[in-house]
C-alpha cells in the first residue's frame, strides 16, 4: 500500500513544494512537515526529485508520500549518523500507529536542551554543544584590580630586600656585593653588567652573565624587580 494512501497525504501542489515547520511535538524528534517519506530506501531521492519538479505522476510511481504534519519519530539507525544522508525512522501517526519509513536526514527535526527549535539533527547537537561550552567555559569578566596591578608603576621599596652580588668564580669563594662600577651605563640610560652577577629576592635567585641583559629603569625584569630603577637609586646618574 502506498504511503500516500496509508497516511491520507496530499502529494501535489504546494504540499510538495512548500513544506512548513509545524508545532512542536512532545517527543524530542519529529518529521518536518512536508518531508518526503518512503517505504524504500532507494526511492527517497527519486521522490524528492519528483517533488521539486512538481511531477505528481513520477512521484506517485515511487510509492512515497509527504508528511502532512510533524509526526513524532524515533531514529532507528545507529550512530554515527553524520555521514548517512537517508535515515530509517519510525513515525508515530495521529492515530498512534507506528510506521517505519525512510527520509532525508535534513527532514528529522528536534529541539535543543534550551527549547530552541525545531531544527535539524546536526543543528540540535551543535546548539547543545554551545550550551555546554557556555556553561563550563564562560570567560570571567576582567578583574579591575588585577588589571591595575599590571599597569601599576614598580614599587621601588623592593630595593631594600633585593641583593645584587658578584658571582664568585668558585664554589669556595663567597659572593661579594656588586658595585656601581660593575655595571656600564648606556646612553639610553639602561644598566648592563660587565661581570657575572647574582640577583636574589626571597625564593628567586638568578645568575646573569656579563653583557647578557640590560636593565632599563621603569621596567620590572629579573625576579619581578625593576633592577634599572634600583641601580638608579643606588648609583645615581653617573
Amino acid at each position: 500500500m502506498a504511503l500516500a494512501r496509508l497516511f491520507g497525504l496530499a502529494v501535489s501542489g504546494c504540499a510538495m513544494l512548500c513544506p512548513l515547520i509545524g508545532d512542536a511535538a512532545e517527543n524530542k524528534w519529529q518529521i518536518r512537515q512536508g518531508a518526503v517519506i518512503c517505504p524504500n530506501y532507494f526511492k527517497v531521492r527519486d521522490a524528492e526529485a519528483a517533488a521539486k519538479r512538481n511531477d505528481s505522476q513520477w512521484f506517485a510511481g515511487t510509492g512515497c508520500g509527504v508528511a502532512e504534519q510533524p509526526f513524532e519519530l524515533t531514529i532507528l539507525q545507529e550512530p554515527p549518523l553524520e555521514s548517512v544522508a537517508i535515515w530509517r525512522v519510525q513515525l508515530r501517526l495521529a492515530n498512534r500507529d507506528v510506521v517505519t519509513v525512510y527520509t532525508s536526514a535534513l527532514s528529522v527535526m528536534g529541539f535543543a536542551s534550551d527549547g530552541k527549535g525545531p531544527m535539524t539533527y546536526r543543528e540540535v547537537y551543535s546548539r547543545n554543544a554551545e550550551l555546554v561550552s557556555s556553561k563550563y567555559y564562560t570567560p570571567k569578566p576582567p578583574d579591575p584590580e588585577a588589571f591595575n596591578n599590571l599597569i601599576k608603576p614598580p614599587d621601588l621599596s623592593l630595593k631594600k630586600s633585593v641583593t645584587i652580588q658578584i658571582e664568585s668564580k668558585t664554589i669556595t669563594e663567597p659572593n661579594t656585593p656588586a658595585e656601581c662600577s660593575d655595571f656600564e651605563r648606556s646612553p639610553g640610560r639602561s644598566w648592563t653588567p660587565i661581570k657575572y652577577i647574582r640577583i636574589s629576592l626571597d625564593d628567586c635567585s638568578v645568575v646573569i652573565g656579563a653583557g647578557q641583559v640590560s636593565f632599563s629603569p621603569g621596567i620590572p625584569s629579573t625576579c619581578g624587580v625593576d633592577i634599572g630603577s634600583v641601580l638608579n637609586q643606588k648609583c645615581g646618574g653617573r
